[in-house]
């Protein structure tokens, strides 16, 4: 979650460009290449207006590694007491003004693990294959050609132990299965144009799910087409212009038990648009973006997105940043909320879904302290967005899940405090809280939103011993009260909890390392996950009630081996 929001109101980017649909959106970064990546970049709130419209929470930018940096060859195998393999390869390379950086994940785990005994998967059985190839040409005159591919395959299985794939949509034993195929290309290219910096980036996906929720089948397939023509002028040090056109294609085709859903066989979007972005250093101290985006809908017209954004720098130790736009989201119902395809609640959609809609605002204080050689960095965030029509599942009804526009508004708004605490060595130490407030107001009554917790808490530590080249890593969660949905002898309201996991690693060469990881240290796991798990096929039977971890302890070894 950022600032409140799930992940379909963030925008996933590889190397600035967007590249997931509403299918791929569920699975969040667990198709990204890890093996592949540099760094992560988080940014909440509206930014900039190159990102759309449905980035109403936030980004987050997965930066691949620089093969001109990267290891020539990088090797990490892992194995856990849950029997769960994990290999990933990284191999880079260059030949003159040509760079190359190829990633391999791969990831088995075929054990049916049933720890509360409920006769149900704690955890998925899952294969997983991810193949990643990024290739890097310099032009002349500084002029840049990048160019991505990415494979996705992954399979998996959940539900009751006997169930396995010759028994999809059987009415006797339950299970869950999801075979997921995905393909990716993405690039970016500097225009041969003088003097002037115009570059086309563009991407492609396909994405395809075939999967089975007990009884029922359900299919898709989406396909994506994106571009942006973008000229970024320098006009002063001080005064920057970015002004751009963009166009998508998105086509989805669903079927559920064989009828296809939406209107006819393939739903397809043309999207074109314009945005432009003034930059303007009123000084140094002081420094605003403002932007306009334009996106237009055949079934809506015209949709404007302004972005503003400012930054004061009160010192070299303080700053301040204000960001506010507006946000504009369509709701693909089936792709995004698994609940309306498992379990037994019938889905009832009351009217005709219309586009999300919503003003969204951050404010972030950052604060530097030096502590004699050490430095403390404060940042303190306030986030706000009011959405004048929201899609949000109403499960106050024991057998149904019910879809309507609001009639009313909603609202998600928090305050967020984060400390991170770097020595020059052995420690650095971070920790972070948030508290927010999810509602929704339908006919003046005000409800808290399903499984949006009212506060949580996360917290890491390293320390490194020099003389024995030993690590020590530590993470944690702390996650407060959530509104579950209402069950007959459930609870309404889940407990607090924690999570903790614990890493040692050593370094034997400049070329070998090796780690040991405990996870879920603590060992706490939810309680009756499944409602009415002995009877899956009955009208009580329900799989929306999970909020916590299910998967039990488990350690983890793992060897790393890199040549530079």
């Amino acid at each position: 979650r950022i600032n409140g929001m799930d992940g379909p109101y963030t925008a996933i980017l590889i190397d600035g460009m967007p590249i997931m649909g509403a299918l791929a959106s569920v699975y969040g970064l667990n198709g990204i290449n890890t093996s592949t990546i540099r760094n992560i970049e988080i940014i909440k709130g509206p930014n900039s207006t190159l990102y759309g419209s449905e980035a109403m929470g936030g980004v987050i930018n997965i930066i691949t590694q620089d093969p001109s940096t990267a290891p020539r060859l990088a090797v990490d195998g892992s194995f856990s007491t849950h029997k769960e393999a994990n290999l990933s390869l990284t191999h880079a390379a260059k030949w003159d003004n040509t760079q190359t950086l190829i990633g391999v994940d791969g990831t088995y785990f075929d054990t049916f693990l049933d720890q509360n005994e409920d006769g149900f998967a704690d955890v998925t059985k899952r294969k997983k294959l991810s193949l990643f190839n990024k290739w890097s040409f310099e032009r002349s005159k500084a002029r840049q050609f990048d160019l991505a591919f990415k494979i996705y395959l992954e399979d998996r299985l959940g539900g009751t132990e006997d169930y396995n794939r010759d028994l999809q949509g059987s009415d006797e034993i339950y299970g869950e299965s999801i075979t997921t195929k995905r393909f990716e290309m993405l690039g970016n290219y500097d225009l041969p144009i003088s003097s002037e910096d115009i570059r086309a980036e563009f991407s492609y996906s396909y994405h395809e799910q075939d999967s089975y929720y007990g009884m029922y089948h359900y299919t898709a397939d989406q396909q994506i087409y994106f571009t942006n023509l973008i000229w970024d002028k320098r006009f002063t040090p001080w005064r920057q212009l970015l002004v751009g056109a963009t166009s998508r294609i998105d086509a989805l085709d669903q079927t559920f038990d064989g009828i296809h859903l939406g209107q006819g066989s393939r739903d397809t979007r043309f999207i074109p648009g314009i945005f432009a972005q003034y930059e303007h250093n009123f000084s140094a101290d002081f420094k605003m973006l403002s932007g306009m985006r334009i996106d237009h809908y055949d079934e809506h017209g015209l949709i404007y997105s302004p972005r503003i954004n400012a930054k004061f720098d009160f010192s070299n130790h303080t700053t301040l940043r204000l960001n506010g736009g507006t946000g504009f989201r369509i709701v693909n119902l089936f792709t995004e909320e698994h609940e309306a395809l498992s379990g037994s609640r019938r889905v009832v959609i009351e009217e005709e879904l219309a586009p999300e809609r919503s003003i969204n605002g951050t404010i972030n204080l950052n604060q530097i302290i030096d502590i004699g050689t050490s430095v403390l960095n404060i940042d303190l965030d306030l986030f706000y967005s009011h959405f004048s029509n929201q899609i949000i599942p109403d499960y106050s009804q024991p057998s149904e899940i019910r879809y309507r526009n609001l009639d009313g508004y909603s609202v998600s708004r928090g305050i967020s405090l984060n400390a991170a605490h770097n020595f020059p060595s052995p420690l650095q130490y971070s920790i972070g809280f948030t508290y927010q407030n999810v509602f929704e107001t339908n006919n003046g009554v005000q409800t808290r939103v399903h499984f949006a917790p009212e506060w949580s808490g996360v917290f890491t530590a390293s320390y490194t011993i020099p003389a024995t080249k030993i690590s020590l890593n530590y993470s944690g969660r702390l996650v407060g009260n959530m509104k579950l949905p209402v069950y007959e002898g459930y609870i309404t309201k889940s407990p607090v909890f924690s999570e903790h996991n614990m890493k040692i690693s050593r370094e034997f060469s400049d070329r070998i390392s090796a780690y040991l990881t405990v996870k879920n240290l603590g060992n706490y796991t939810q309680k009756n996950p499944i409602i009415a798990a002995d009877k899956p096929f009955s009208d009580e039977f329900a799989t929306d009630h999970v909020y916590g971890p299910l998967q039990t302890r488990r350690f983890l070894g793992g060897i790393q081996f890199k040549l530079k």
